[in-house]
């Protein structure tokens, strides 16, 4: 008996630079997310759309290059420079008295604006009938390594699903690498900047520059998803390792997917690579954290 699977649609937006993947795209990037990510989805019926976004100039045209493997769906070259000009009063409003943070204010933007230029593109495809079940924002210096076998698991209202970090001892809950779910609850999260830049919500912004590196993203998005009832969660079946920043050592920065280390009897772990780790910085963070604290 031949058994009929639906068909669905899902669209993977991805956002940022492909740093030292350029070195081996294939290898680094394209095959690991065909075999992981793309073959999960074929086979759990969807039909996968990709979308990207960088910057433009020299990566503009090297990520449509080294993506056409992909065959995207669109790709959208985001100018150094705003070019409306209420827009652009609005960015300079926030670099020069937005919430203070210890990373370069230029990039802050740039991140979370290339996120929502995501959400932009879909819209242009539901202009053409086009809908889709499930939606993912993800880095493009990233190497794969697990995916959900279950998709359904994904598509769930109210959550949106993140990577699962073992390589942050103290990172949150909520990182700003990667992340799925339904549209309605992804729009949410694509649309951080616009969070940002809205003068309303300074005075909340700003109560995270008692933190150690005053407001980051983690806790942006986490603002803006909570104000909507959403929950964020790490998957503990997605996993990726971030690619170095340049070609000069390791190709990856990180160790996330490897299996959990090995516990004593009495429960504690006996892996000693956390040993290194400023564990002073704890209490403030929880101190002033009070929304991630909750949940």
């Amino acid at each position: 008996m031949v058994t009929w699977t639906p068909f669905r649609r899902a669209a993977w937006c991805l956002t940022g630079h492909l740093r030292s993947a350029t070195l081996d795209p294939a290898g680094l990037f394209i095959e690991p997310l065909q075999e992981f990510v793309l073959s999960t989805f074929n086979s759990a019926g969807y039909e996968v759309d990709f979308f990207a976004v960088t910057d433009a100039g020299k990566d503009c045209e090297e990520t449509r290059e080294m993506l056409k493997p992909l065959k995207l769906k669109a790709l959208k070259c985001v100018p150094p420079v705003e070019e409306d000009p209420l827009q652009r009063s609005r960015e300079e409003r926030w670099l020069r008295d937005g919430a203070k943070t210890i990373w370069n204010r230029a990039s802050f933007l740039g991140q979370l604006k290339k996120v929502q230029t995501c959400d932009e593109l879909l819209m242009d495809e539901f202009e053409f009938g086009l809908s889709y079940d499930l939606v993912a924002r993800s880095r493009l210096d990233v190497r794969w390594y697990q995916f959900p076998k279950v998709t359904s698991q994904l598509d769930v209202p109210g959550i949106i699903w993140l990577a699962t970090r073992g390589a942050e001892s103290m990172g949150p809950y909520l990182n700003d690498l990667f992340a799925i779910g339904k549209y309605a609850e992804m729009k949410v999260y694509m649309h951080a900047y616009d969070e940002l830049l809205d003068r309303g919500n300074w005075r909340l912004h700003k109560s995270f520059e008692k933190t150690p590196d005053g407001l980051d993203t983690e806790e942006l998005w986490q603002v803006t998803l909570l104000k909507a009832n959403i929950i964020a969660r790490q998957h503990p079946e997605i996993c990726f390792n971030l690619l170095a920043r340049n070609s000069s050592g390791p190709r990856e920065r990180e160790d996330n997917c490897r299996p959990c280390p090995e516990k004593h009897p009495n429960g504690f772990v006996t892996d000693t690579r956390w040993f290194s780790v400023d564990h002073s910085t704890l209490p403030s963070m929880f101190t002033f954290d009070a929304l991630l604290t909750l949940r």
